[in-house]
C-alpha cells in the first residue's frame, strides 16, 4: 500500500513538472482561495465561535438592565455582593476598562488600556498566573484597595523582555506607582473580545484614576456571574428581578419614574466573551466567509477543468492501462493524488498569505492599543480549518476528473474518445462560475453604492474642519466652582488659538458612540396608549451649532445669559418639534423631564436634524440644554469642539492638547477630527465593501480564466471540424463568430442565473444597504456589461487561434 502511494506521488510530481505553467496557475489559484478563507476564518473564529479560555465558559453570564434604569443614573449602587447571594449564581465579578495616556520612549504619546477588576475576578474565572500571583479579594478591600498590578503577557514580553524579576517591582501607571504582583497567562486577554488590556488593577485601586469610587455606580462597570449547573439564562433573569426591584426601591427614585423607566434584568451568555464588535461585524464576517468560500469554489472549478483537460490528453494512455488490467480505483487515486499535491502547495501559499493578511484585517476590524486581539496569529484552530479546506479542495478538484477519465468508455478508439469528452460537466462548471461571479459583483456593487451614499449623506453637521477633543478622568472631588472655572478658561484659551474660527463644549459630539436619553412630559401633548415619551439630549455651550455647522431653523441659540439664575431653556430638533407640535411653532412651548423632575424647559429654538449615533438611524427626538444651567458635575467629562478657520482641523490637535494640559495635566485627552470620527463609524461599511469588491474581482478573473480554458479546450478538440469548415469555404469571421457565440451563450445563461442569485444575496445583506434598493437595476446593468466585456475578451483569444487553423494540417491529423 505504501509503495503504491509513493508511486502515485512520484508519478503526479512528474506530471506537474511536465506542465509547469499550468501547475503554477493552479497552485496560485488555490493559494488565493485557501488563503482568503483562512484569513477571514482567523477573524470570524474569535469574534463569533471561540469561547473564552477560562474554566467552564458556558456557565458565564452577562448581567445587565434594560430600559433607562441602570444606564442613566437611576441605578446608583453596584450591588455586586447582592448578586453573589442570588441562588442562581455561584459567584459574580465586576470589571471596568480605563484608558490613559503614556509617553513612549521616543517621546510620542500613546493611549494605554487597563482593566480594573474585582478581587474575585481571576479566581471565579479559574485563570492561573503565568508568573507571580493574580489579583485577590484582599487587594480590593478598603477605601482605595491595594496598589498592585498584574501585567498582561504581551506587555510583559514587550516592555520587560519576559524577565520574571519584574514581579515585586514598582511601575508607574498614570501618575501613580503600583507593585507588580504577577503576569497573566498568554492565552487570556480579558472577557472583552477584540481588546487587550496591558494592566489589570483592583477596582478600588483604580479609584484615584477615575472620577469616583467604581463601586458607587453600575453605569460603566460590567458584571458577569457564573451560573449554577442546570440554571438557564432565563431562570437567572427571573431570579434577579426581585434584586433589581429592591435596588430601585433603595435608590429613592419616585415610583412614577421607575415605572416609566421600565427596568428589567437581562441575562445573556458570556461563554464567547463580551463584544460590541460581535453585533457590528458578525454579519459582515459571515458575508465575507460566504464570499471567499465561493471564490474557493470557483478556484476549484478552474483546477478541476485543468485536470479534466489533462485527463482527456491522457485518455489513450488510460484506455491502454484499463485494457491491461489496471483497476479503476487505482487510476482514480492517481488523479486524487495529483489534486492533493496541488492543494497542499496551494495551502502552503495560502497560509503565507493568511499570516500577512489576517493581521491587516484584524486591525481594520478592531484597532487595539497594544496590537490586534483578533486574527493575531495562525493557531491550531485556524490550521485545522486550513487542513479541512485543503481536504475539501482535493475532493472538489480531483473527484470529477478522476471519475470522468477512468469511466469504462475510455477503452474505445482515439477518435471516439474525443466525442466522449465531458462537455456538459465543463459547461456546467463555467455556467456556475459566471453565475457566482455575477452574484458577488452585484453584491459588491450594492455595498459600494451604499458606502458612497453614506459618505455623501447630509448628517446635519459639517464634518470638515472640525476637531473633537474628548476629556476624561480629571482629579476627584472638584467643586462646582472649579468645574465652571476650568470650562470658562478652556473655552477662552481655545478661542484665542491661532487658526480657530469657533469653539464650544458639549457632553458628547456627533458619531462619538455616546448618547444620553430621558423620559419626558410635554405640555399639551396627549400620549397614545403604550407610547413612550422618550428623547435623547445633549448639554452644550453657546455657539455649539455654529461650530458644528448645524442650522438653527427658528428661534435663537443659547447665550451666556442662560445661567442657573435664569429660566430653564432648551433647543429641540425638527423631528421632536414635528412629533409633539405638528405644524405649529414650538417656540415658547414647555416640557419637563420625568427622571430628576427638572423643568419646565421653555423651547427657544429649533435646530436641523442631526445624526448622533449612526448615519443609518432614524432621526430620534433630541433636545439640547445649556450646560451653564445644568447641575455641574464634579468631574471634567466633556468634549471640546473646535472649528478651524483653515482647511485642516488636524493641525489644531497639538495646540489644543497643550492648552488642556496647561490647565490641568490630570485630564486625559483623545483628540481627532470629526471627519475621522465619522469615518470610524463607517469602518464596517468600508471594510466589507472593499473586501467584497476585491474578492469579486478575483472571482471575475478566475471566471474569465475558466471560460478561456474551456474555449481553448473546445478549439483544440474541434481542430479537425474547424479545418473541414474552412476547407469547405467558411471564412475567418464565420469561425470567429462560431467560437465567440458558443462562449457568449454560456456567459449569457450564467448572467441570468447570476441575476437571480444576486437578488437572493441582496436580501441577505439588505440591512447593510443604505439609499439603494435590493433590485438596483443600475448596478445590475453595469455589472452585466462589465462581465460581458470580460467574457468577450476571454472568448476572443481562443477564437482568434481557431481562425489560424491550417485546413490541410487539420485534415492530415485525422
Amino acid at each position: 500500500m505504501l509503495e503504491s502511494l509513493r508511486q502515485d506521488l512520484r508519478y503526479s510530481l512528474r506530471l506537474l513538472r511536465q506542465s509547469r505553467g499550468v501547475s503554477a496557475v493552479a497552485v496560485l489559484t488555490l493559494a488565493l482561495g485557501i488563503g482568503a478563507n483562512t484569513a477571514i476564518f482567523s477573524i470570524l473564529d474569535p469574534l463569533l465561535l471561540r469561547k473564552v479560555p477560562v474554566d467552564h465558559p458556558d456557565e458565564l453570564a452577562l448581567l445587565d438592565s434594560a430600559g433607562t434604569m441602570g444606564k442613566n443614573g437611576i441605578w446608583p449602587v453596584l450591588a455586586l455582593d447582592q448578586f453573589r447571594e442570588v441562588r442562581a449564581f455561584t459567584g459574580a465579578l465586576a470589571f471596568a476598562p480605563i484608558e490613559f495616556e503614556r509617553e513612549a520612549r521616543d517621546g510620542s504619546v500613546q493611549n494605554v488600556r487597563a482593566e480594573m477588576v474585582s478581587g474575585d475576578y481571576f479566581s471565579l474565572l479559574g485563570v492561573k498566573p503565568y508568573a507571580g500571583r493574580l489579583i485577590e479579594a484582599d487587594d480590593d478591600r478598603g477605601a482605595f484597595g491595594s496598589q498592585v498590578a498584574v501585567l498582561s503577557y504581551e506587555y510583559w514580553r514587550r516592555e520587560f523582555k519576559g524577565e520574571v524579576s519584574v514581579v515585586g517591582k514598582m511601575v508607574p501607571i498614570h501618575h501613580m506607582t503600583y507593585t507588580v504582583v504577577g503576569v497573566a497567562p498568554p492565552e487570556f486577554s480579558g472577557l472583552v473580545v477584540g481588546e487587550k488590556p496591558e494592566f489589570y488593577l483592583p477596582l478600588k485601586a483604580g479609584r484615584p484614576m477615575t472620577s469616583s469610587d467604581p463601586y458607587s455606580s453600575a453605569e460603566w462597570v460590567t458584571i458577569v456571574a457564573r451560573l449554577r449547573p442546570g440554571v438557564s439564562a432565563a431562570q437567572a433573569a427571573a431570579a434577579t428581578e426581585p434584586l433589581l426591584r429592591q435596588i430601585a426601591d433603595d435608590s429613592g427614585v419616585p415610583e412614577v419614574e421607575r415605572k416609566q423607566a421600565m427596568a428589567r434584568m437581562v441575562v445573556t451568555s458570556a461563554a464567547r466573551g463580551i463584544s460590541s464588535l460581535r453585533e457590528r461585524f458578525s454579519l459582515p464576517a459571515r458575508i465575507l466567509m460566504a464570499v471567499v468560500a465561493l471564490v474557493l469554489l470557483i478556484a476549484c472549478a478552474n483546477v478541476a477543468s485543468l485536470l479534466l483537460a489533462q485527463g482527456e490528453a491522457r485518455r489513450q494512455e488510460i484506455a491502454v492501462k484499463l485494457a491491461l488490467g489496471a483497476g479503476r480505483l487505482r487510476l482514480a487515486r492517481q488523479f486524487l493524488t495529483q489534486a492533493l499535491l496541488l492543494a497542499a502547495m496551494g495551502a502552503a501559499g495560502g497560509l503565507v498569505l493568511a499570516q500577512w493578511s489576517s493581521g491587516v484585517l484584524a486591525n481594520c476590524v478592531a484597532p487595539a492599543q497594544s496590537g490586534p486581539a483578533l486574527g493575531s496569529g495562525l493557531d491550531g484552530r485556524v490550521l485545522l480549518f486550513t487542513l479541512a479546506a485543503t481536504a475539501l479542495t482535493v475532493l472538489l478538484c480531483g473527484l470529477a476528473p478522476a471519475l470522468s477519465a477512468t469511466r469504462p468508455a475510455t477503452a474505445t478508439s482515439a477518435n471516439q474518445q474525443r466525442r466522449h469528452v465531458p462537455r456538459r460537466l465543463n459547461n456546467a462548471m463555467v455556467l456556475g462560475q459566471v453565475a457566482v461571479s455575477v452574484t458577488l459583483l452585484v453584491t459588491a456593487g450594492l455595498l459600494l453604492r451604499s458606502l458612497v451614499k453614506l459618505e455623501t449623506f447630509d448628517a446635519g453637521f459639517n464634518r470638515d474642519r472640525v476637531l473633537v477633543a474628548e476629556m476624561n478622568d480629571a482629579s476627584d472631588g472638584w467643586s462646582p466652582e472649579r468645574v465652571h472655572r476650568f470650562y470658562d478658561r478652556l473655552l477662552a484659551h481655545a478661542k484665542r488659538l491661532p487658526g480657530v474660527q469657533s469653539a464650544s463644549l458639549a457632553s458628547f459630539s456627533p458619531m462619538s458612540g455616546r448618547v444620553l436619553g430621558i423620559n419626558l412630559q410635554v405640555e399639551g401633548y396627549n400620549a397614545q396608549a403604550g407610547e413612550e415619551l422618550h428623547a435623547f439630549f445633549n448639554q452644550v455651550r453657546p455657539r455649539y451649532f455654529a461650530t458644528l455647522g448645524t442650522t438653527l431653523i427658528e428661534g435663537r441659540d443659547f447665550s451666556p445669559q442662560d445661567t442657573v439664575n435664569s429660566p430653564l431653556v432648551a433647543i429641540i430638533n425638527r423631528t421632536m418639534a414635528r412629533h409633539y407640535f405638528g405644524t405649529e411653532s414650538a417656540l415658547g412651548r414647555t416640557f419637563k423631564t420625568v427622571e430628576g423632575n427638572r423643568g419646565p424647559y421653555t423651547i427657544i429654538g429649533v435646530a436641523a436634524d442631526s445624526r448622533y449615533n449612526d448615519l443609518r438611524e432614524v432621526t430620534p427626538d433630541l433636545f439640547y440644554l445649556s450646560s451653564l444651567q445644568a447641575a455641574p458635575r464634579a468631574v471634567v467629562k466633556a468634549t471640546l469642539i473646535v472649528r478651524a478657520a483653515g482647511a485642516s482641523a488636524a493641525m489644531l490637535a497639538v495646540p489644543v492638547r497643550e492648552t488642556i494640559r496647561s490647565l490641568d495635566r490630570t485630564v486625559s485627552i483623545n483628540a481627532r477630527t470629526l471627519r475621522e470620527q465619522v469615518d470610524d463609524s463607517l469602518r464596517q461599511e468600508r471594510l466589507i465593501a472593499a473586501l467584497c469588491a476585491a474578492f469579486s474581482l478575483l472571482a471575475l478573473l478566475l471566471t474569465c480564466v475558466g471560460l478561456y480554458g474551456l474555449l481553448s479546450l473546445s478549439v483544440a478538440r474541434r481542430t479537425s471540424e474547424i479545418g473541414i469548415r474552412m476547407a469547405l469555404g467558411a471564412g475567418k469571421s464565420s469561425i470567429l463568430g462560431m467560437v465567440i457565440g458558443g462562449g457568449m451563450r454560456l456567459a449569457t445563461v450564467g448572467l441570468l442565473l447570476g441575476a437571480l442569485g444576486a437578488f437572493a444575496a441582496s436580501t441577505w445583506v439588505r440591512s447593510m444597504l443604505f439609499g439603494v434598493g435590493r433590485a438596483d437595476l443600475v448596478t445590475l446593468a453595469v455589472i452585466c456589461l462589465v462581465l460581458s466585456l470580460a467574457a468577450l475578451v476571454a472568448c476572443y483569444l481562443p477564437a482568434r487561434r481557431a481562425t489560424r487553423v491550417d485546413p490541410m494540417a487539420a485534415l492530415r491529423s485525422e
